[in-house]
């Protein structure tokens, strides 16, 4: 008998230990459980600190898995890719009628920044209201086309002037001079888009030109890393003023294309130090002498614009201060106005006293005098307002 209750009592004392040890255990789970829902709870109502950390916990996650995908395709296209890190360029076939004669092919462009062709062989875009002509050579990025799309339509919006087709347009025979005299046979030969032509920099005295049918431009002065854009901005502007009325001479051309750089680059917060040397401050030694055109300033202008040497550039000196005080005076369409005007005369290059009437026509007779008085009055505040501008940035290295 003993035996038996010894049995039955050690069976209900491990009958209740395993009972506590049940419990215990779903104590434990819960508490974990209300652990979890606390640790929860702080996430979606906790401090900003915890909730930042928190997403940067999972960007983190992200960015690991963004680089594998990225490295992944990247290895997919590594035969786009040459040995110096250039993107090969793609061609396409350009089935227009104007290119069946056409020997260079028409590039294909990503529209990216960070790609960077350099071009194994004369070829062309074909924009809306241009064409990119690209010599061999050249290193260009994936954004060329729209860096110029979105100049040109600023342009045309800012001065109220278009870039299509007009009766003022010149020959200039830029195949033969810059490529080959075959090149892009049949392409924009009616100089219906403006021809721009991009070339590799150069050591043989070649410079940014454009005229109402071509725009000159360095393959440097494109790199949307480096570049400031100021060629971009001057030479586009002098097509889109020739196009539209007769040549004004090279004060009131010069005057306008540093305007639009002057403009643009503030506009886009750029570093346009070109424009320094235009400018009357202190610390800076002027280039040009104000004297003659506050004292004569109509006699100034027929003498810089009849003077072919043009050492120092009085043109474009004159022409700077012309343009922002024609602008400040009478709106920024004034040079809408006076290409408007000069569709009235019959003239040619170097028929100043014709330039002159029309300058007045569009403004005042008394318009000169009164330059030169805003000039006195208000060229040392405007040269301080572009200082101020242009020192938030670092000199550029000679």
């Amino acid at each position: 008998m003993s035996t038996g209750k010894n049995h039955d009592f050690l069976m209900a004392l491990i009958l209740i230990i395993i009972s506590v040890i049940s419990l215990s255990g779903c104590s434990k789970d819960d508490s974990k459980k209300t652990d979890e829902k606390i640790m929860i709870s702080d996430y979606e109502t906790g401090s900003d600190k915890d909730t930042e950390e928190k997403k940067t916990d999972n960007t983190d996650r992200t960015d690991v898995k963004d680089q594998d995908k990225l490295t992944s395709d990247t290895a997919d296209n590594e035969s786009e890719i040459d040995e110096n890190g250039y993107r090969i360029p793609e061609y396409a076939n350009d089935d227009s009628d104007d290119a069946k004669n056409c020997k260079e092919k028409m590039i294909k462009l990503s529209g990216k920044k960070s790609d960077v062709y350099k071009i194994d062989e004369d070829c062309y875009y074909r924009g809306e209201k241009f064409f990119l002509f690209i010599h061999s050579g050249s290193i260009i990025t994936g954004d060329i086309a729209d860096t110029v799309e979105n100049t040109m339509e600023r342009l045309e919006e800012l001065y109220g002037m278009s870039y299509d087709n007009t009766d003022h347009l010149t020959v200039y025979p830029w195949r033969r001079e810059y490529f080959q005299s075959v090149s892009y046979n049949g392409l924009n030969v009616d100089n219906e888009k403006v021809s721009i032509l991009i070339l590799p920099e150069s050591n043989d005295g070649t410079v940014e030109v454009a005229t109402d049918s071509i725009a000159l431009l360095f393959d440097k002065d494109m790199d949307s890393e480096s570049a400031d854009f100021a060629h971009v901005y001057h030479e586009l502007t002098h097509c889109l003023r020739r196009r539209q009325g007769g040549f004004m001479g090279d004060i009131i051309e010069e005057g306008i294309a540093l305007y639009s750089e002057d403009f643009l680059s503030r506009e886009n917060k750029l570093a346009n130090w070109n424009i320094v040397q235009y400018i009357k401050a202190d610390g800076y030694e002027p280039i040009y002498d104000d004297s003659k055109l506050l004292s004569e300033p109509e006699e100034e202008y027929k003498n810089i614009e009849y003077d072919d040497q043009k050492v120092e550039q009085p043109e474009y000196q004159y022409g700077y201060r012309l343009a922002n005080f024609l602008v400040e005076n009478y709106g920024i369409d004034i040079f809408k106005k006076i290409s408007e005007i000069s569709n009235k005369y019959d003239y040619d290059y170097g028929f100043v006293d014709i330039e002159i009437e029309i300058i007045k026509e569009a403004t005042s007779d008394d318009v000169f005098d009164r330059f030169a008085e805003w000039v006195k009055n208000n060229w040392e505040k405007h040269s301080k307002d572009y200082l101020d501008y242009i020192n938030q940035f670092e000199p550029v290295e000679e």
